[in-house]
């Protein structure tokens, strides 16, 4: 199983992307974060295989947060940001720290298959026909 963190500040929405991960096979939540403080204790905590992270938080941006999980070696974990940034120079620092940029829609089950083929790492199963 593939252990999911959910992050982003709205809580309807990251219910929206707890649902659909669940409904994969092969992946599971572990559980849902609100800010980025929250997200690190929980990755810490939890040592998830993959985060959904927002890069809009309201305490540390989404970047920080992957800055922070890039410094720690303890914490080897994938990152796919599901976010509503368009600016180019946050979308490059994801970039950078090794986030691959995906328009994600809840029900896309093409977005996913283009998912998997750009992070193949983070697959380690065939959830996706």
């Amino acid at each position: 199983m593939i252990r999911t963190l959910v992050v982003d500040d709205d809580f309807r929405v990251a219910e929206l992307h707890c649902a659909y991960v669940e409904r994969v096979p092969g992946f599971e939540v572990v559980g849902q974060a609100h800010s980025g403080a929250a997200a690190l204790a929980d990755v810490d905590q939890m040592r998830p295989d993959l985060i959904l992270l927002d890069i809009y938080l309201p305490d540390i941006s989404g970047l920080e947060v992957l800055q922070r999980l890039r410094e720690d070696a303890q914490a080897p974990v994938d990152v796919i940001a599901i976010t509503a940034a368009r600016d180019v120079e946050s979308l490059r620092a994801a970039m950078r720290g090794g986030v691959v940029k995906v328009t994600w829609t809840a029900s896309s089950a093409p977005c996913a298959r283009r998912v998997r083929r750009r992070c193949p790492k983070v697959f380690r199963t065939q959830p996706w026909s």
